[in-house]
This record gives C-alpha cells, structure tokens and sequence, in this order.
C-alpha cells in the first residue's frame, strides 16, 4: 500500500559542499524567480489638484437648501478657487455672494464651507497636527523662507467629541443656525500658523509643499512606493506626461528617474481611464528591445505583470478601440461573476489584457495561485484605487462562480467606481478605495505586498512540509514561498479517519486570536544579564533587552521599538503603511524544523526516582514544538492547536544590515532564516537555575540552523504550568561561543560517566573563529562549563569563511551511543563537511580535552582511496547525523563497540549546490574501536541498478560482506548513488533488518522551475544488499511497490527486489511507524506533492520493530 495525500508542497531540507560557502537564505531548490512589471497609472485629470476629499458625516450638514453635500461632492473645491487658498499672503474672505453649479449661495455661507476646509474632521486633505507630515522621496527639505510664507495661514482643529473618525456638527468649531440663517465658529478651535512653535510650523509648511490636495498625497505614496521597491517598474498617466518604460529600479538610476517623473506631474484635463488601460496593455504585448517582458532565458516565461491604476474621480473620453463586450460569454478564463451587459467599459479593457497572451512566443509558465489567478499565459493583472470617490456597491461578488449584477457604467457618474471595481475583478487583481492620504498609502502598500506575494511563486506550486507522528496523529509543518507563511496542522492516522482529515491549523488559530499580541505569551532571553535573564518579549521590558536586541529592534527609521515588538507579535495596525502586510497570515514559514512531539516520559532508565518521575507526568499534556522562520520556537498544545507559549532565541537578534528580526517587517522583505532547526526533548536527571537538588526533567534544546549561532534550553516538563511560570521557569540559558557556527547540528542528552548530564553538538557550519571542525559538550546544569573537542581539520583566512582562500570545515550532527545499557552514554560519531566521519571515545571523560579520545573512523572521496587525503574538489561532505546499528557477527562492548555507522554525504546549503554533480554515496562502516581508518577498500562495493522498463524502481547487486574471514575481511559497504546530483540530506533510520534512507535529487532550477524529485531507498543492514529471512514466510520483499497493501512476491519487478522507489517530489527523512513509512514530499514540476504512506516490511514484527538500535533517550 502506498498512498499519497493530496497537499501543496515545494519540500526543502537542510544540509551543506565542504567550507559551504554562503548559506543561502531561502529554500535552496526553490526557484530563482525572475522580478515582476509593474505600471504605476496616476491620474493627472484636473480634479486632481483638489484640496479636498470630505470626511463621512458631512452629509448631516446643509448649509444650503440647494447644496447636498457627499464626500463626493467637489463644492468646496469650487469654493476654494474663490477663498484663493494659495494666495497665502493673508486671510481672505468672500465678500459678496456668488453662484456655483447657477446655485446662489450667500457669503456667509461660503464662508463657513471654507473655515470648514481648513479642519480635518470635515476634509481629510486638510492640516492635522495630530500627524507628522514626512518629506516624500525625492524632496528638499522645506526652507526657513517657504516657512514663512505659510505663517499667515491658519486651520480650524477638529474635536472628534465621540471618537467615531467621522464629522459631527460642532466638531470643527460651526454652530450652525438654521432658523436665521446664521453660524458663530468658536475662536477655540481656530489655529493661526503664525502661533505655532518652530517645530509645528515646519510640520505645517512640509503638509503645506507635499501633502495639500490630491495629486501631492498621490505623489507622496507613488514615490515612497518607489523608493522601497526593488522590483520592474514602469511610470504612465491619463495624459501621457513624463512616461517611464519599466525597468529594473535599481539600474541605471532609473528609481530617481520614477520618482522625478511623479513629482512632475501636472493635473489637468479630464479622465480616459479606458484607453489609458488600453495603452498599457498595448505596451505590455511589445516584443524586441522595447519588450517589458523579458526573454525566455531570463524567465519572461514566468514573469508576472501588473498594472496599478489610481483615479480620484469617474472617467470619461473616448471608448477603447476594438475592446468591445469582453465578458459577455462565460467560458475560459470569464467567470460567472466576471460577466455582465454591457460594452466597452473598463472591466471589459482589463479583461481583454488578463485573457490575451500578451507574448505567445513564450512558453505558458506563469505561476498558478489557485482560487485566485490559474491562467497560465502571460497575462496583464490590474489593480485599482479610488482616491477619495465609493461607487454604489461596497463589496466584490460574494463567489467567483456565481452571478453577479454590476451596474452600467456611465460616464461622469459614480457607477464608473463600480467598474473600477469591476476590471480589477475581472483581470484577478483587487479594487481598493482610500478615503485620506493614510489610507491611500496603506492601499498603494497593501496592492505592493500583494504582488510581492504572488511573484515570490513560481510553478512549483506554494508549499512544504516536515511530518512527525504519534500513537494517533501525524504533525505536519509546511511554508509557503508565495508569501512566506507557514502552518502547522495535525491529521489522523489511527486507522478511524483518513489521514487527510485536519484536526486544527495553528496559522487559523491565530489570525482568528482577539488582540494577539496581547494575549499571546512570547519570551525572549538577554544572555548577557546577571540576572532575570529570561523575560517576556513585550515593550513594557524593553530595559531588559541586550545591546545588540535594542539596536535591532530600534533599526526601522519608519516604526519605533514598540511598535515592532507588538507588530512581531501579531499586531496588525501598521501593516501596509509602517510595516509588510501579513494579510492575516501570522506564521512563518517552517522549512528546515520538524515538529517534535512531547506526551508522557518515554526513556528506559531504570533509575527508581525516574519511575516516580513517569508515574507523575504519564497523563501530562501532549505538545508539539517546532521552529519557524518569523524568529520564534513555537509551542503548541497538541489536542487544542493553540500555542501556549513561543520563545525568541538571542542568536535571531542582528544589527548586520540585512539580518535581525527588523527584517520580518520590512515591506520589501527578503526571505531570512531564523529558528530553522529541529529542537529536541530529553529526560535528564539535572539542577537546573533556581533548584536546591538535582530532579527529573524534560527538556528542550535546539539551535538555529541558518538563522543564527546559537543554542538554546527549555524547561518543558510540565505544560500545564507554562502560562503562570516566571520566565526563567522555562527558558534556561542560550550558549554561542566564537567557536560555534551556524548551529545546525542537532543536540544530542547524554549522562556522561562522571555523572554529570552534558548537551552534545557539533559546531556547525561558517564558525568565524579558525574554520576547523569541533565537538561541543556543554553541561546542562551551567553552559559556562563545556568542553571544546578540535579535530584539527579545516582553515580560515581573513577571519571569515567567505574568504576565497579559506577551507573552512565544520561538524555535523552527532550521534551518541550507551553499548552496555548502563545510562551511561560511551561514544560520540560525527562527519564533517569535508567528509571525514569521527569517533569520540568518552568511557573516561572528565570534562577536560584530553579525556577524550578522538579517531577519524573513514573520509568519504568520490575517488576511492587508498591513503591520504581527498581532493577538495571531489570531497563528500557529511550533513546529517549518523545512524548506528549492532553488528550481529560479534558481541560488542565499551572498548570494542563493534557497531556499524551508516551516513550518506551531500549537501544543500549555497546557492551553487543544487548545481553540483559530484557523485555521492551512502556509506556503512564498522567500529571496531582499534582506532584504525578505513578506506574504500576496505569495504565492499555494491551498486543500485536500473530496472530495464522501469523508471521508477531500483534494484541492487553485489556480493556479500564478509566480516569474518580472516584472510580477507571487509568492514563494510557503500552503494554509490547513481543520479545526477543525487545526494542525502537528511538522516537514515534503521529498523528490524533494514537501513532506510531517502535521497534526492535536485531539479534543474531556474527562474521559473523549482523543485526536486528522489528516491525511498531501503536495503540489508550488514551488506547493503536484498535481506535474506528466514521465517516470516521468507519474505524478502521490502516495499509495496504495486500498491495492493501487500509486501509480497507480487512486488518483485523483472523477478527482482525492489529496494528503491523513485518520487515526484524531495522526499522528508523516514517518519517509521508500525509497518509503514510517513514522507513528505516536495512539489516537483509535474506534481503538486503530499504525505505518502509507503507500507513496508521490516522482517520483524512492526509494532515491536526499532526505529534504531537503542532506545535509551
């Protein structure tokens, strides 16, 4: 039985080439992605250089029986060319009667409309000194002579007296008369600039000069837009005034030349929203040196196109030449919710540039988000903003798929809004209307991020996943590239439900969380203090936090640091306008974590105060706990899905430019690692900080993968008292050291034999001190009391790893081994990344250096030696941790351990790996513990064969391993893998007579391809070949290859034994449970990826079947 669960992936794992290099900062197989087109549209008409937009509420006042007045209405407008605003030199008054729209309306009246101007309760454009009034980009700051010049000015103050944002009678200072047709402002609210002090009136001045009416509000965000931006973009307006071609704003100062055509920028004219559209959907379909979309080899294929258009008033002019009725017919790409009955309206332009393929002589490869945008040809995506103007409807149709009734756009009318709407609905993209500056800032941000999100995706498809199970669930973490988000969800698999069956989702937990991030428990620690080390991550504690916490925190010139703590925290207020839009996504991505379940005590130790400890907590709540990519170790109830509390470790902290947890917020936001490694939960027998005598507890230990240097430790013994203990009750300590690289390796618990309880870690990858690789053991009870094990091998030159001249080497995860069961753990077996694998003898440690006896067991060299060393350039670097099994021919102990080491080599770390072709080779090396190398010919060959026919199966031969024979005994085997680029990231599990292990292979990614494809390999411990049974019916066969939930003679292919089995799609490490094998797979470019459950048959009895050969954890 083999089945495979529908779900989205795009899988990556962590791994290293020897002295990796830069490790690369997002998934390494995703695709390289190619930069988006954007064509910025601003409408330039005259209703542009209005100096109003009404507030709501400003129908309740009728200053006239004649004047109905909307926040529409462009009155006041018309009365400010009489009040000549800008004739700033004094206050003037209107002094007789005049007409507007042939409607008379007395002086005092006019009057009153424009006092009312002034105050931004009644007209949002208007001065508000509540707010600070930024230069835009792209500006001078204002001089002491254009401060001047305002200082005659005033404004009236606006009283918000029931805090609803909108205008009340009153509020701006009118009392208003109707029986006499009279009003008195109130002197109180009126504010002359003249009055103000130096700092206000500069802040009045900058409103003044930037900010007055609605062509420099718009100007202000297009050029801030600008300014932050990195993708392909482009400049247009209703007038064809200072157009820009889009391009790379980062080349050829093309981001000055955007934001000096913005800023010039004259309105007048009227409105041809229609064959402004037109035009740029014309342009989009250029091929040539004029072409927008790029060529095929730089990913044009792929790249999306947008075109964000802002109108702050109804459209009118001429109709669009041969658009006519676009979404008449539903079929294809039209929807039932995208038709309607009329002609040539701009939802009819958009959709003619969303259905065309606008270059057909490129390949179909645009990125599919399904339920939003699956057309797969180069396609024009239009997004909408209505500055300042509603249309009669207040809402996008309710389902894609069903009716809907717009209504009939005519000119001049606000029924055109409605088609604004109406053509970004049709062309997939989104309408947003923006009442005042703020909100068009935030909408102009909102449409950024969001197509930030989509032209992160590629056709690979969104998501990934790590999977860990229980006696009844499956946890499954997944992220998604599109936008960086990630999730945490659990399935069953008890054999009731369908594995496919959700039971919660973390990431639907919190966006549906009132207040986030005010209920939500998030620590953090400060290495460095004395004391209270450990603290909630909030801004009441900001005192607490190191130097180096602060300066990150306090690195965004736009937000203060309490701002960005509440904003990590969950806080949405300042997204798309301080900070990146999450859309309520509040997760991040999870990809080199997997989730760890905690329920009752699990270790074998026969001490008597552990059997008290079990009997304690044997019904204590069940947690799952997993890293994630938005800087938190997050700990999750397991029956609940609700987090019960995350942890911030220090080492995610950085005040290097591009690193640091200001990075999350950052609206041009880069993908970054940040806790982005396995945790893993130990018993051990401690005195933890605070206690008076040793206890049993469970903890939580882990590092930061690509996300940092660190190492940190977690009390987690009991969930239940999580939400009322102190800080320090959890978190313990976090250990970095100059020694300590990228911590990748995963934490190993160990009772060492002088009867203290050490953490055991390799040194990971990129270690700035002298590049060489070493093994930590750090003490439980007090990190400040470790040792430091240098193998010797590897180098540095100017002080980084990045130099070219440096040979840097690091080590691997360890694993650690008990041979006679005692609790007491004896040796330690680590690789490297240039590809030796180490045995570290601990049966006499005494916390010193020099306790420790250290032998290089094997170097793994694509070119078999026979001494030496290995050529740098065909190393084969070890990434995972070893696995280790007991030789049956010989009877082990202390001295002898007589255990065979199993690791594959590879690595997925830079960007260049994935190009690397260099063959690998999954390994088995006895330990004898003679402290003698070996070498390839010491071991046996065997090889993986093709199955003629048969793509998607392996078979293997060679001969058997003889380990007795005196005259001719080999210590081993090794199976080169025969792919190109075939590699192992990730590590072995050994069960009854088999060592599992899943390889992959990375695809030819490019800008518009990502993904990879692998193998489920499966093969004899003792000779890496078939197994050979005795009893349980003889049954050879390993897998259910034929998927008929059997593993029996009808698996055989050609008559031989399949001992591997290719997948569409990276598969995660072997997940071992009962009889079968739990693997996530990537999405690949042919497949969307899942869970596959792949039955097996071990050759022993599956429930009582070992995923290793010790269970003493």
């Amino acid at each position: 039985m083999h089945r495979l669960i529908a779900v989205i992936f795009c899988l990556i794992s962590t791994a290293s080439l020897a002295a990796p290099g830069k490790i690369f900062q997002a998934p390494v197989i995703e695709a390289t992605g190619v930069k988006p087109n954007i064509m910025l549209i601003l409408d330039d008409s005259g209703s542009m250089n209005w100096e109003d937009t009404l507030n709501k509420g400003v129908e309740k006042l009728k200053l006239h029986k004649d004047i109905k007045l909307e926040p529409t209405s462009s009155y006041v407008s018309e009365l400010l060319i009489y009040r000549k605003y800008l004739d700033m030199w004094q206050i003037n008054k209107i002094d007789q009667d005049i007409k507007i729209d042939k409607k008379k309306i007395k002086k005092e009246q006019a009057n009153a409309y424009m006092n009312l101007a002034t105050c931004p309760g009644f007209n949002v454009l208007a001065y508000n000194e509540n707010k600070i009034y930024a230069v835009p980009p792209g500006r001078d700051e204002v001089s002491d002579h254009q401060i001047s010049q305002v200082s005659n000015l005033f404004y009236y103050r606006w009283g918000d007296r029931d805090t609803d944002g909108e205008y009340d009678i009153g509020e701006c200072g009118l009392e208003w008369r109707p029986d006499d047709d009279d009003y008195d402002f109130d002197d109180d609210y009126l504010q002359e600039v003249k009055n103000l002090d130096k700092q206000a009136q500069k802040n009045y001045a900058n409103w003044f000069y930037f900010y007055r009416d609605r062509m420099k509000v718009a100007q202000f965000a297009l050029s801030k837009v600008i300014s932050f931006g990195n993708a392909r973009v482009g400049f247009n307006t209703l007038h064809k005034r200072n157009e820009q071609d889009v391009s790379d704003v980062d080349k050829d100062n093309h981001r000055q030349n955007l934001i000096n055509a913005v800023i010039d920028s004259v309105p007048s004219g009227g409105t041809p929203l229609r064959t402004t559209l037109q035009r740029v959907g014309e342009y989009f379909k250029l091929t040539g040196n004029e072409a927008p979309i790029l060529t095929a080899e730089e990913g044009g294929m792929c790249q999306q196109n947008y075109a964000i258009l802002m109108s702050d008033g109804y459209w009118n002019g001429k109709k669009p030449k041969d658009v006519k009725h676009q979404d008449k017919e539903v079929g294809g790409l039209v929807r039932k919710s995208d038709k309607d009955k009329h002609s040539d309206t701009l939802a009819d332009v958009a959709m003619k540039y969303y259905k065309e393929d606008l270059r057909s002589d490129l390949d179909n490869m645009m990125p599919i988000v399904r339920g939003v945008d699956e057309n797969p040809a180069q396609h024009l995506v239009t997004y909408t903003i209505g500055f300042g103007v509603n249309g009669k409807l207040s809402d996008n149709p309710p389902d894609p798929d069903s009716e809907f009734i717009w209504p009939e756009p005519k000119e001049n009318t606000q029924t055109t809004i409605d088609d604004m709407r109406h053509a970004a609905w049709n062309s997939r993209g989104e309408f947003l209307s923006a009442a005042d500056p703020e909100a068009l800032d935030k909408a102009l941000n909102n449409i950024v991020s969001n197509i930030n999100a989509r032209s992160t995706s590629t056709s690979s498809l969104e998501v990934a996943s790590n999977t860990s199970t229980n006696d009844r669930l499956l946890v499954q973490a997944t992220y998604d590239p599109s936008s960086w988000k990630g999730d945490v969800i659990t399935r069953y698999f008890d054999g009731m439900e369908e594995l496919n069956d959700t039971k919660w989702s973390l990431s639907q937990w919190l966006r549906e969380l009132d207040k986030r991030h005010v209920r939500r428990r998030i620590l953090t620690i400060n290495p460095q203090a004395s004391t209270d080390s450990a603290f909630a991550f909030s801004k009441a504690n900001i005192d607490k936090f190191s130097d180096i916490q602060q300066q990150d925190l306090d690195g965004l010139v736009q937000a203060s640091p309490a701002e960005l703590i509440d904003y990590l925290k969950g806080d949405a207020q300042y997204e798309g306008s301080k900070f990146r839009a999450r859309h309520g996504y509040y997760l991040g991505d999870i990809v080199g974590s997997y989730p760890v379940i905690i329920d009752a005590p699990k270790a074998n130790y026969t001490d008597v105060t552990y059997a008290s400890f079990y009997r304690k907590y044997a019904k204590r709540t069940s947690m799952t706990y997993v890293g994630a990519n938005d800087g938190m170790l997050h700990a999750i109830n397991l029956e609940s899905g609700e987090e019960e509390f995350a942890f911030i470790p220090h080492g995610v902290f950085s005040i290097a430019s591009e690193e640091g947890v200001r990075q999350l917020a950052r609206k041009d936001y880069m993908h970054r690692f940040y806790v982005n490694a396995t945790p893993v939960a130990r018993d051990a027998y401690v005195k933890l900080q605070g206690e008076n005598e040793k206890e049993w507890h469970t903890l939580l230990l882990g590092g930061l993968g690509a996300g940092g240097k660190s190492v940190y430790l977690l009390d987690i013994t009991d969930p239940d008292t999580f939400a009322a203990a102190a800080p320090s009750d959890i978190v313990k300590w976090e250990f970095s050291h100059d020694d300590l690289g990228y911590s990748f390796s995963e934490i190993q618990v160990a009772k060492l034999v002088d009867d203290n309880w050490y953490a055991i870690f390799g040194n990971g990858y990129n270690a700035d001190n002298d590049g060489k690789a070493k093994l930590f053991i750090v003490n439980l009870e007090d990190p400040d009391d470790y040792t430091l094990i240098d193998t010797g091998v590897g180098s540095i030159s100017g002080a980084s790893c990045l130099d070219s001249s440096s040979d840097c080497n690091g080590l691997s995860s360890p694993e650690i081994a008990d041979l006679d069961g005692d609790g007491v753990f004896d040796w330690v077996y680590a690789g490297d990344l240039h590809g030796n694998l180490w045995t570290f003898d601990l049966t006499e440690f005494n916390g010193t250096a020099s306790s420790v006896s250290m032998h290089r067991l094997f170097l793994s060299c694509a070119t078999p030696l026979l001494s030496g060393e290995c050529p740098a350039d065909v190393r084969q670097p070890i990434t995972t941790r070893p696995a280790l099994a007991r030789n049956t021919h010989f009877t082990g102990n202390k001295a002898h351990p007589y255990l065979n080491v199993f690791w594959g080599t590879g690595q997925l770390l830079s960007s260049d790996d994935k190009k690397d072709k260099n063959k690998q080779t999954f390994y088995s090396v006895l330990h004898r513990g003679d402290g003698v190398r070996r070498y390839q010919s010491d071991l046996v060959k065997q090889s993986f064969q093709e199955i003629g026919g048969v793509g998607n199966a392996r078979i293997v031969n060679g001969k058997r391993v003889e380990y007795l024979d005196k005259s001719s005994a080999k210590f081993g085997w090794y199976l080169s893998l025969p792919d190109e680029g075939e590699r192992l990231i990730t590590t072995p599990a050994i069960r009854g007579d088999l060592v599992v292990f899943n390889s992959i292979v990375p695809g030819e990614n490019g800008p518009c391809i990502a993904g990879a494809d692998g193998w489920l390999n499966a093969v004899n411990l003792l000779d890496g070949l078939t197994p050979v049974r005795v009893g349980n019916d003889n049954n050879n066969q390993i897998f259910d290859y034929n998927g008929d939930s059997k593993v029996n003679e009808q698996d055989r292919v050609g008559g031989f034994t399949v001992v591997g089995i290719k997948m569409a799609g990276e598969p995660t490490a072997p997940r071992l449970y009962g009889d079968t094998q739990y693997v996530g797979l990537g999405a690949s470019q042919n497949t969307p990826g899942g869970v596959r459950e792949q039955l097996m048959n071990f050759g022993v009895n599956m429930q009582a079947g070992r995923s290793g050969w010790f269970q003493l954890r």
